[in-house]
């Protein structure tokens, strides 16, 4: 907290943007949770769903203009959906993976 203060202040008390404090406080409450998760479903599986799920969301506030945004143009859309599809199916191999506790029980 006081790192960031005396930063606002060397810069010039510059506008505050609570939304930005709002997505930061998002990420930390996701980053807390990080050690639930790789307990529950391991480290592979909890970072691809971790970054999948932030490249939906990316992609989803460039082509649908969220937050305030202005819609970003591509030249090839299909390609871009496309894209985005092949990176939410490559979830589902890993569905099939099994943490090497589980499988000696087996």
């Amino acid at each position: 907290f006081l790192v960031g203060l005396v930063q606002w202040a060397a810069f010039g008390f510059y506008k505050f943007e609570p939304f930005a404090m709002l997505g930061g406080v998002i990420w930390a409450v996701g980053n807390a949770c990080v050690p639930f998760i790789i307990k529950r479903c391991g480290l592979g599986v909890g970072q691809l769903v971790w970054s999948v799920t932030n490249m939906l969301t990316g992609w989803a506030t460039g082509t649908f203009g969220w937050f305030g945004k202005e819609k970003d143009t591509v030249e090839f859309f299909g390609f871009n959906v496309i894209g985005v599809i092949v990176a939410v199916l490559s979830l589902a191999p890993f569905t099939l993976m099994k943490n090497e506790a589980e499988a000696i029980d087996v």
